[in-house]
């Protein structure tokens, strides 16, 4: 887990600085699954109350995270071999 959102915040944030002048306070929430090789399946949004440019940015760093393959050991005990993530963004005013 720690490593998927690790993975998701390095690019989150790196947009953010990119879109600096755009961005305002706002907050998401976001489920997504992390499948045994890494990949996001199954992106929504459960929540928005922010402008699109974030919207927008957001699922731009989930989708490019570098993230690592689930370790093996942990496959078996996965529901249909994919890790859960809920994932919120909040920006203050």
């Amino acid at each position: 887990m720690r490593q998927v959102t690790s993975a998701v915040e390095k690019k989150w944030h790196f947009y953010r600085s990119r879109e600096a002048d755009a961005v305002e306070p706002g907050r998401l929430s976001l489920k997504f699954y992390v499948n045994k090789y890494g990949k996001v399946e199954d992106l929504k949004f459960t929540m928005k109350d922010a402008n699109p440019l974030m919207e927008d940015f957001t699922i731009e760093a989930i989708l490019k995270a570098e993230i690592p393959p689930i370790p093996l050991d942990l496959v078996p005990i996965l529901d249909r071999e994919r890790l859960e993530i809920n994932y919120d963004i909040v920006i203050h005013p």
